[in-house]
């Protein structure tokens, strides 16, 4: 029992062949030296703090915001989906959620953004709290289901109440600061940096270490003593909490709202996606993916406006072919699929037999 305790408090002091609950992969050789990724992040965050600084058009700022945005969104939802398993095809409903009482508090009661941001933020706590108690105790697919009927059900009741406008909406007074553009983006940067060190907070803590062993075998880390559905709830309600911020912002972004706005589906498609392109339970992936899925969904549909999506699609299939592990899962296990290795070992005969052609 000793040593389940301490292999609970440090999750990486053994292998994941003899702890009792799963851990993270063992680091790779460059990651013996901590400083050289820390100072790479530090550059990367001055840089985009510093991006608004050289006078970038509003569509380019629009575009990195989004790219935040989907970041933020991305390792909300990997937080409960990619360390538990439990994939979430509801999540967005929290994104609907947090746009709806921003909306409300500022059109019915005149609060101040940063006011409405925490209230969001507990009204989908609780939100969180009173379904994922019930739904997170079924698992698999009947999990996802739920979570999608939960989403659904909550854009039908938005499109019915008085005070969220029906289906006519809410219109919500636009700020009319010059610099706006560059305090949405900045706030999505910050919603961004704080959802990713969230995760690699959580992978690093022994809450991580007890939703890995969910993911891995959640019968298994119930039987050690893992408060199996105490730890999914906490997940569950954190991601949605932060998901719920970032739908706040939006909203006043965006300056309407409504149901088929807030809960609309291809933000529940993106979610995944964002996730899987980058790499499903990784703390980067979040980010490596919106910044794929996003610029090249934007890049597609300024060039080929009839075939953007189809497009879109083919590329987001070979790279879940490729690398099924998504970007960053694939470099850091130096894995890649059957697809790859056969694709490389046929560009390796044709080189050898032109090789041999040659000489002939």
């Amino acid at each position: 029992m000793a040593d389940e305790r301490q292999a609970l408090a440090d999750p990486e002091s053994q292998s994941a062949a003899d702890a009792d609950l799963p851990v993270a992969p063992p680091e790779r050789p460059g990651a013996r030296r901590p400083w050289i990724r820390s100072a790479a992040v530090a550059v990367g965050l001055l840089v985009a703090v510093a991006i608004p600084l050289f006078g970038p058009t509003d569509s380019t700022l629009l575009l990195l915001a989004n790219v935040a945005m989907y970041t933020a969104l991305g390792a909300n939802w990997n937080l409960i989906s990619g360390y538990t398993g439990y994939i979430d095809f509801g999540h967005a409903v929290f994104f609907g959620i947090g746009g709806y009482v921003t909306a409300i508090l500022i059109t019915r009661y005149d609060v101040p953004l940063l006011v409405t941001l925490p209230i969001a933020l507990a009204f989908a706590a609780v939100f969180a709290l009173l379904i994922g108690v019930p739904l997170l105790r079924v698992r698999g697919v009947y999990f996802s289901i739920a979570m999608l009927g939960a989403f659904l059900g909550t854009r039908e009741i938005a499109g019915l109440l008085p005070i969220t406008g029906g289906g006519v909406g809410i219109t919500i007074p636009p700020w009319t600061d010059p610099n706006g553009r560059t305090y949405f983006y900045y706030a999505f940067l910050a919603m961004a940096v704080v959802s990713i060190g969230l995760l690699a907070f959580v992978r690093r803590s022994q809450l991580g270490s007890c939703l890995l062993a969910v993911r891995e075998d959640e019968e298994g880390a119930a039987a050690r003593g893992v408060n199996t559905t105490a730890v999914k709830v906490a997940a569950f309600v954190v991601a949605g909490s932060l998901t719920s911020v970032v739908g706040a912002v939006w909203a006043y972004q965006n300056t309407f709202v409504d149901p088929l706005i807030l809960f609309r589906d291809e933000l529940l498609l993106y979610l995944a996606l964002v996730v899987l392109v980058g790499g499903l339970g990784t703390i980067w992936g979040p980010l490596v993916g919106a910044v794929t899925v996003v610029i090249v969904r934007d890049v597609l549909a300024q060039n080929f406006v009839q075939l953007h999506l189809l497009i879109l699609g083919l590329f987001l299939l070979a790279v879940v072919l490729l690398m099924p592990e998504g970007i960053v899962g694939a470099r850091r296990n130096r894995l890649r699929a059957p697809l790859v290795r056969h694709f490389r070992r046929v560009t390796k005969q044709l080189a050898s037999s032109m090789s041999h052609g040659g000489h002939r």
